[in-house]
């Protein structure tokens, strides 16, 4: 590549992105409770890594950082299946059932109407810019014909207030992630596809056995995130520390106890 001299390396882009980042998750209920939550697991792991140093009191541990990396393990585990796991596997489930519509949008007593009218043919905020997204929504707050804003409505993903009068009016206060939001009005728009052509020779039939079949996935989720919780992710950290440390006992405890065994043969008056 030929340099040009007359331009400088810019790595703006990247300050942009994680600038915004930053900002979405100060604008996120959800993003502020991850924030809180590494911040506290980080806590966790630093001290627990103090703890096992000031126990050695200078010998070399036989499994370095071992009380730290265990720690990595169990907070990271548990922060990915509270936060991000449930969503992978609902996104699986929704895969294997082909159906990504809410059970609040399926046993709508319009949906099977909308759904033959075409009325999830085409995503309205496909394209549009941050600005003119939130322009449209505002526009069409309370045009019940728009079906994407009657269900981001519905399921919360736009929160609405009314005024003294009782118009109702979108939340200001509450951040809106539109691109987002379009992304989940293409994952609907081409569920509505698959829909109407699996289901063409029964429509009102296939939606409701697609509603009950969507139920059962919420409990599946629930299961299997529970089960995960309780069980995987306390197997794979006992199976971390037996393979790492050739020991069963917990790192920082017995660091410790070893620590204090060896206090007191040294000094018996303690």
């Amino acid at each position: 590549f030929k340099q040009n001299k007359t331009n400088n390396v810019s790595f703006k882009s990247l300050g942009t992105t994680l600038l915004n980042k930053a900002t979405q998750a100060q604008t996120s209920l959800l993003g502020e409770m991850v924030a809180v939550d590494l911040a506290i697991s980080g806590s966790r792991i630093y001290y627990a890594n103090k703890r096992e140093k000031d126990a050695l009191n200078g010998k070399k541990p036989k499994a370095p950082y071992a009380a730290a990396l265990e720690k990595l393990i169990r907070e990271g585990g548990f922060l990915y299946l509270i936060y991000f796991g449930g969503k992978h596997i609902k996104n699986g489930i929704d895969k294997l059932t082909k159906n990504a519509f809410d059970p609040l949008v399926l046993e709508d007593k319009n949906f099977v109407n909308e759904l033959k009218g075409g009325l999830f043919s085409v995503n309205p905020l496909k394209g549009l810019s941050e600005k003119s997204a939130i322009a449209y929504i505002d526009s069409n707050i309370n045009n019940d014909k728009n079906v994407f804003i009657k269900y981001a409505k519905k399921l919360k993903l736009i929160e609405t207030v009314k005024d003294k009068e009782g118009k109702t009016f979108r939340n200001p206060f509450k951040f809106i992630n539109t691109e987002d939001l379009s992304k989940q009005f293409d994952t609907m728009a081409e569920s509505a596809k698959k829909f109407l052509k699996d289901g063409k020779n029964d429509i009102e039939k296939y939606v409701l056995k697609k509603a009950k079949t969507k139920r059962l996935g919420i409990f599946a989720n629930l299961i299997l995130s529970s089960f995960a919780v309780c069980y995987v992710l306390p197997k794979i950290t006992y199976g971390f520390r037996k393979w790492y440390t050739g020991n069963s006992e917990e790192p920082g405890i017995i660091n410790v106890i070893s620590s204090s065994k060896e206090d007191k043969s040294n000094n018996p008056s303690k």
